[in-house]
């Protein structure tokens, strides 16, 4: 004899199975559609087509799926923006530098330009 628990338990559905379809070469399963296609063989085509499935999605899923595309998006946004910002202090800061050795070259280039000065007018004396 069952007990109570055991009669109050859904059946399990049968995952994995399918039913097939009187002769409509289609199958039946647990939220499972299978249609078997004709092969090039059967039709007489020798075209390799590939088949497309489409998924039929509720509107939550639909929502959800575009709420993950914007979120993905607006993280790969924020990314770019962050190497952009990132690029532009890098490229600051090499103008800095190149700044900073063009000044230090003049002091040299002046010493030098008065040193020969000083060496012309030694000579002319």
């Amino acid at each position: 004899a069952a007990t109570r628990r055991e009669e109050r338990q859904p059946a399990k559905p049968a995952v994995g199975v399918l039913n097939p379809v009187g002769d409509l070469k289609m199958s039946l399963g647990a939220g499972v559609v299978c249609v078997r296609g004709s092969s090039p063989s059967e039709d007489g085509s020798d075209s390799e087509k590939e088949d497309v499935f489409l998924t039929v999605k509720s509107k939550k899923q639909r929502r959800q799926e575009r709420e993950d595309k914007k979120k993905q998006e607006e993280e790969e946004a924020k990314l770019r923006a962050k190497q952009e910002a990132a690029e532009g202090r890098r490229r600051k800061r090499e103008a800095k530098q190149a700044e900073a050795a063009v000044a230090a070259e003049r002091p040299q280039e002046e010493e030098e330009e008065e040193a020969e000065a000083e060496r012309e007018a030694e000579d002319e004396e």
